[in-house]
């Protein structure tokens, strides 16, 4: 099966800017600052029947950010003389002597000069999450312009003098913190800017958040345990994240040996696993750390498990096969559920009745492997038959991750409960969509700012190893420097070039 998506990059002519020539305060762009423009920029920002086609010139104040400050200063400055237009001025033509986000992407009534584009800089990628505060940027621009960093915790300029004859540079660039920098790089050269180069650099110093969804209790009458939860990093996100388990007899053991198994998410979420963890009678302490791919170490999350001796129940119920499998959401898994009531002297308890019941993710039960998903129960109660058995069918739910899916088993009687966790992997691939870089703008000979990101899923979880090309359906743009080019999906279910 072929899915196909559009993604649209405008290409413009090839020519670099000055900062276009405006006057400041005329915010409808006619030529002239009067009280239509404060009627203007009022509409523009509070009806929405207008729109800017100069951002700097309806910034009165020239504070970076059009705001209802902007057309009640030029209404002090026409009618109270109390307010002063900031350079260029209403008068005279000029650029933004400021350095700002606001673009002017037209403006008529002043001259606009284009200028000759020169390629935009080149820049090494640092290493991305980092804890650092601040990191080292290294890239090369023409000769004879200096450089301009914006999006780190400051404005960094690299003076023409403090490049090397090649045009390379390093230098510090200051980030902020906890924060995705989304920093451009752009050369400047007698006002005349280059095309910028963007980069993301994550600055995370903060530990990944878990929570532990089984066990719960504080007592069970199992002889091993199997560690479930979900793990989340808003910053860093879930690729690197790792999770370990240990037992208070494992102290000595390596990091490795007692990892447990991560499946990533959607978004920065991911679920985590270890299976089968072997426990003493009476208590034992099992001890959870997080570490993201920064490096930050979460705080050490301490469980306590009694095991109790099964024998001081009148009667035990065990969990005789079926959990800790694997299956494809949606989907039932291969064996059913299936737990044994004994009496005190180990033979079978027939007829009891037992619930089985779903506590994590929207998966199903029935009796048999034929029933719709729609048709299946969140809980159901069955009786052992003669040799004590009872079983049911566990069709998972939607979404994919570790020990995701959980059923919980309790009968009269019985202190505690019983719980099976299966796990889920992604379905077969059933659409693409667009991930980021749609609709950018761009100059003709110039690489996009953004990579071109698809995202192929099974309508609710990404799926890794797929095949995507990306070719050029319309102008001559390359894409990895051919007409098209085939990349495979990553953990995600993303591609990108």
């Amino acid at each position: 099966m072929i899915f196909r998506i559009t993604i649209l990059i405008l290409m413009l002519p090839m020519v670099g800017y000055a900062d276009s020539n405006f006057k400041r305060g005329d915010a409808n762009g006619s030529g002239v600052v009067d009280i239509t423009d404060a009627i203007f920029s009022l509409d523009a920002q509070f009806l929405g029947n207008v729109s800017y086609s100069c951002d700097d010139a309806a910034d009165t104040d020239d504070s970076g950010v059009i705001d209802l400050t902007d057309p009640i200063n030029t209404l002090s400055y026409l009618f109270l003389g109390t307010f002063i237009i900031p350079s260029p001025g209403p008068d005279s033509c000029g650029i933004d002597p400021t350095d700002d986000e606001l673009l002017c992407e037209e403006y008529l009534e002043c001259p606009q000069v284009d200028v000759p584009l020169t390629v935009a800089p080149q820049v090494d990628q640092p290493e991305s999450p980092t804890k650092l505060e601040t990191i080292d940027l290294s890239g090369q621009v023409e000769p004879g312009f200096d450089v301009e960093i914006l999006g780190g915790e400051e404005l960094v300029i690299v003076d023409t003098e403090d490049l090397l004859e090649d045009g390379s540079f390093t230098t510090r660039v200051p980030l902020q913190l906890n924060r995705r920098n989304r920093i451009f790089v752009t050369g400047i050269k007698d006002g005349i800017k280059t095309e910028p180069r963007a980069i993301t650099v994550i600055q995370d110093s903060e530990a990944p958040v878990f929570h532990i969804d089984h066990p719960g209790g504080t007592e069970t009458r199992e002889e091993t345990v199997t560690v479930v939860g979900r793990i989340s990093d808003v910053l860093s996100g879930f690729m690197g994240l790792e999770v370990f388990v240990r037992h208070n007899r494992e102290a000595n053991l390596p990091e490795e040996e007692v990892e447990a198994e991560v499946i990533i998410g959607i978004g920065t979420n991911g679920t985590f696993e270890r299976r089968d963890i072997q426990l003493d009678l009476g208590e034992n302490t099992l001890e959870v750390v997080a570490r993201d791919k920064a490096g930050n170490d979460s705080e050490k999350h301490i469980i306590t498990i009694t095991r109790l001796d099964p024998l001081e129940d009148a009667f035990q119920l065990i969990r005789h096969s079926g959990n800790n499998q694997d299956g494809v959401v949606r989907k039932f898994i291969p064996e059913s559920l299936e737990v044994q009531a004994l009496k005190r002297d180990g033979s079978p308890f027939a007829g009891k009745l037992v619930q089985f019941k779903v506590i994590r993710s929207d998966a199903r039960l029935s009796t048999d492997k034929e029933t719709s998903r729609a048709d299946g129960l969140v809980t159901l109660q069955a009786r052992t038959d003669e040799q004590g058995l009872a079983q049911v069918y566990l069709r998972l739910g939607s979404d994919a991750g570790c020990g995701n899916n959980q059923v919980e088993v309790t009968s009269a009687g019985l202190t505690g409960s019983i719980v099976f966790c299966a796990s889920a992997k992604a379905g077969p691939a059933s659409q693409i969509n667009v991930g980021s870089g749609n609709s950018q703008k761009g100059a003709v000979g110039s690489p996009a700012v953004l990579p071109l990101r698809a995202w192929v899923n099974d309508a609710c979880n990404g799926i890794e190893g797929v095949s995507v090309t990306f070719a050029v359906i319309q102008g001559n743009g390359k894409v990895d420097g051919s007409s098209f080019t085939t990349v495979t999906t990553s953990r995600t279910g993303h591609a990108e070039v």
